[in-house]
């Protein structure tokens, strides 16, 4: 790679990144770091700390903690350094496959392009540090391809090893590869050797935790179901409007490289192109259900083939239309995709950067709670955070009192989930914590009085998000014990955590009737964060309960004008109108969040009544019938539209209305009113 060249990318990469050098920890980060931070207090790796990834990154962490100060700072800086690395071998492997100038255009790509806002490159993620040995990997495979020589199939095999240390979904590669050994090379015995190798680094990785700690390992199984539990909550809960809005996100701010997809079935795409694609997509379908820089390997291979494919279009000289096509497209995506760029690192304050996207519990709320929980902490004393808030530990310098650092999601189905609730437990009896910090909500308080003897009190609800609860009492009539069979402990936990709530607007004030309360914690969120829409929403909720409807309609319009786009905000304005009696003004409202959204049930249903109302029949019709073909429609809605549409058939004196009557009952037998007009009819 030439000199120049080189220099330039790397200043552009340090310009948008070093503001952010001293951007707070999040959860991730929080998790990858909490024990080389607290090696000072004694904490030690498997036995004191539990998390969802490998040893090998909590040890590079306590390598860069030895030489440089245990800050957020010395881990983005080592990450922007690690990221120049491995653009740079990028930029070696595509100069051996593909040339200079595919190579050159690759580096700038995914050099860039890694840092987008919402791949979030300053969380301390593990996809940045195993690319790199997996790269080299993919590197020798393909030389072994080439030249035949066998001794770099076992080196691609050692190098895989080494990534699976960084992630041990890295064994997605393996496996590709393995069978791609076996398949083209047609070689049993040298896939049997490389699969070999990989063999061994895994009973290395099982001894770290079996052998150093049978308990250990009951606790890394558990963690395994945790993971399970997680995917299928996201999978179920997500559908598909969580894939197509991270999917936009995604799409807009890495652009350019997606062209690239035109170059993966090519001809002069060396051999190993094909399984690096489905090792990648093998490594990343399971981790759906986490965040955006999950994306990155996938961004990352993309890179290449886009990088390869604007130079094999330029090059061209006979199809100009074709060049002229690929160009403008390219302009208008570039264009679009730093326009996000400059947005975010163009900001001078970082707190409106983190508004803007959406990190703002990270950046503003979470350093907020820090604050105030140091000085509440008498000296020594510790708390605990139910959820993933670990970066909380670091802010406030305070160890947490459990191994076991990540939310546990239901149903708690393994018998291995028992030594985790065993370790909360024994947790909660020896430091006995002056506060709970519940970042989700399923967590109950009465069922630990009754497990610990130890009762909390709500102390306060920060900016409506965040409760604390402070420790009231203690006394020794608690029923937990280490003697209590499995099937107990898990009982016990299911009713531990038996909330269903796992996130957003804490809904306390509001199921209480504190509204003022309520009140008072939003407007504070407020004045940190003006573009907070979930606290937009709540405070809207909060003044309409309070009686002060005119308030409540001031945050659906703060809602509508920051995100014009946003459905929900117009049905809530439209519920407004409906309780001042103002029917063409919700009917509006209600119309509006059906141009957002065509298949709102509840604007559908609201409209139509109020379309019904004005002797619009025809219309409400049309409405309620929607409702009724809607197969996701809850069945109680669904009878009513069915009851309304019989009534709009008899108004309309038509001879349909008994069979809508039937259907009504059908779905909901004891609605009172469909079942009057049926009797009637009979």
């Amino acid at each position: 790679m030439s000199i120049p060249a080189l220099i330039f990318l790397c200043i552009g990469i340090l310009y948008i990144r070093k503001p952010y050098f001293n951007f707070p920890h999040d959860e991730d980060s929080g998790s990858h770091t909490y024990l080389p931070y607290f090696r000072k207090d004694g904490l030690r790796l498997i036995d004191d700390g539990w998390a969802l990834f490998p040893n090998f990154v909590t040890y590079i962490f306590q390598f860069i903690y030895h030489f440089f100060p245990p800050e957020i700072r010395s881990i983005r800086i080592f990450s922007t350094v690690y990221h120049f690395l491995l653009v740079y071998s990028t930029y070696i492997v595509v100069e051996d496959f593909y040339g200079t100038t595919p190579a050159l255009i690759t580096a700038f790509l995914y050099g860039i392009y890694a840092s987008a806002p919402y791949l979030r490159w300053f969380s301390v993620h593990t996809e940045n540090y195993y690319l790199l040995p997996a790269l080299w990997g993919i590197f020798f495979f393909q030389k072994a391809l080439e030249t035949g020589d066998t001794s770099f199939f076992f080196l691609s095999g050692a190098i895989f090893c080494i990534a699976f240390l960084f992630k041990y979904l890295i064994g997605g590669y393996i496996f590709v590869f393995f069978f791609f050994t076996g398949s083209i090379v047609n070689s049993f015995y040298l896939s049997a050797g490389f699969l070999t190798i990989f063999a061994a680094f895994l009973a290395l990785q099982i001894y770290c935790y079996w052998g150093k700690n049978r308990i250990a390992w009951k606790q890394f199984i558990a963690i395994m179901a945790t993971v399970k539990n997680v995917l299928v909550l996201k999978y179920r809960v997500g559908g598909i409007t969580f894939y197509k809005g991270e999917l936009n996100n995604l799409l807009q701010q890495t652009a350019p490289v997606w062209l690239g997809v035109f170059f993966l079935f090519s001809e002069q795409n060396p051999a190993v192109m094909l399984p690096w694609f489905l090792a990648t997509l093998l490594i990343l379908l399971p981790q759906r259900g986490y965040s955006a820089y999950h994306y990155l390997p996938l961004v990352h291979f993309m890179s290449v083939l886009a990088g390869v494919f604007y130079s094999w279009v330029f090059m061209q000289q006979e199809i100009v239309l074709f060049k002229v096509v690929v160009g403008i497209t390219l302009v208008v995506l570039l264009y679009c995709s730093l326009k996000i760029f400059v947005k975010f690192y163009g900001q001078k304050d970082l707190r409106k950067a983190a508004m803007l996207f959406d990190i703002s519990a990270q950046y503003i709320l979470i350093p907020e709670i820090a604050k105030d929980l140091k000085q509440k902490l008498p000296k020594g004393k510790r708390f605990y955070v139910w959820g993933n808030l670990i970066q909380l530990y670091q802010l406030t310098n305070t160890p947490s009192i459990d191994a076991y650092l990540n939310i546990i999601i239901k149903p708690f189905n393994n018998k291995y989930f028992a030594v985790l609730f065993d370790h909360l437990m024994e947790g909660f009896l020896k430091h006995k914590p002056e506060y709970i910090l519940k970042g989700f909500h399923n967590f109950d308080i009465k069922t630990l009085k009754e497990l610990t003897g130890i009762e909390y009190r709500l102390d306060i609800v920060y900016y409506n998000y965040f409760a604390l609860y402070k420790r009231y009492a203690f006394n020794e009539t608690g029923k937990y014990s280490a003697e209590m069979t499995i099937k107990e402990k898990l009982e016990w936990f299911d009713k531990l955590a038996s909330g269903n709530e796992f996130g957003g607007i804490y809904p306390y004030y509001l199921e209480n009737g504190e509204y003022q309360k309520g009140i008072e914690e939003g407007l504070k969120a407020l004045e940190l964060n003006p573009h907070d829409f979930g606290n937009l929403f709540y405070l809207s909720a909060l003044y309409r309960e309070a009686g002060e409807l005119d308030k409540s309609m001031e945050m659906l319009k703060q809602i509508s004008k920051l995100k014009p786009n946003e459905p929900e905000s117009y049905f809530q304005q439209g519920l407004l109108y409906v309780r001042k009696n103002d029917d063409k003004a919700a009917l509006n409202s209600f119309n509006t969040c059906l141009e957002k959204n065509q298949h709102h049930t509840l604007a559908l249903y609201n409209s139509a009544s109020i379309l019904k109302k004005m002797n619009k029949l025809n219309e409400a019709f049309v409405r309620f019938q929607a409702i009724t073909q809607n197969k996701e429609a809850d069945k109680n809605i669904k009878g009513n539209a069915y009851y309304h549409l019989g009534k709009v058939e008899q108004e309309l004196k038509r001879k349909g209305a008994e069979k809508y009557f039937k259907e009504c009952l059908q779905l909901n037998p004891a609605h009172k009113a469909a079942m009057t007009e049926v009797n009637t009819t009979l």
